[in-house]
């Protein structure tokens, strides 16, 4: 090892034990650390993603076996203050367009059709696995307006989205299926 600079050895004694005080109180021990093997593997198991994370997966599942016009639903109150995901798998009785609602806000609908497979999606979301099936998330879009987006684009929201209406644009038109709704469940 080349010696070319003076160290205070004080002052390093000083700055590791900090260091390692700092590590033992983000991981919650008390247990001694050497240097650097020590800090290395404490370090490493920190869990990372910040405070606060959340787990995402299936919220509610709905499944419309008689024909309606609408259906309203309640959010859970973990997921109401986060990003939600719904996939809608819908058969009509004619063609028409299907709008998703928060809250009586804004809409966020589908193209005029009479089989609707389509997720509506809020910014913030992130992709996630639930038994075998792959939830894309949202990377920089959303689904809808911009009425309902405003409320939504944001990861965390201070106005709770605690129900969802899927309706039918014209009165008359009904349908079955399925939605399955995704958010935050701790």
């Amino acid at each position: 090892m080349a010696v070319d600079k003076l160290v205070d050895s004080t002052q390093l004694d000083a700055d590791l034990t900090s260091v390692a005080n700092a590590i033992r109180t983000k991981g919650g021990t008390s247990a001694s650390l050497a240097f650097p093997a020590d800090f290395l593997t404490a370090i490493a198991a920190i869990p990372t993603g910040g405070g606060g994370s959340q787990t995402y997966g299936l919220i509610h599942s709905l499944d419309i076996d008689s024909p309606v016009n609408e259906v309203v639903f309640s959010i859970p109150e973990s997921a109401q203050l986060h990003p939600l995901y719904l996939v809608v798998s819908l058969t009509l009785s004619a063609s028409d367009w299907i709008y998703c609602q928060m809250n009586g806000v804004g809409n966020l609908y589908s193209g005029k059709t009479a089989t609707l497979s389509q997720s509506f999606c809020f910014v913030g979301f992130p992709q996630i696995t639930v038994d075998n099936v792959t939830i894309p998330g949202t990377v920089g879009g959303y689904l809808g307006n911009n009425n309902l987006n405003r409320q939504s684009a944001q990861t965390t929201r201070t106005t709770p989205f605690d129900s969802v209406k899927i309706y039918a644009y014209t009165s008359d038109v009904t349908f079955t299926g399925t939605i399955d709704v995704y958010g935050v469940i701790t």
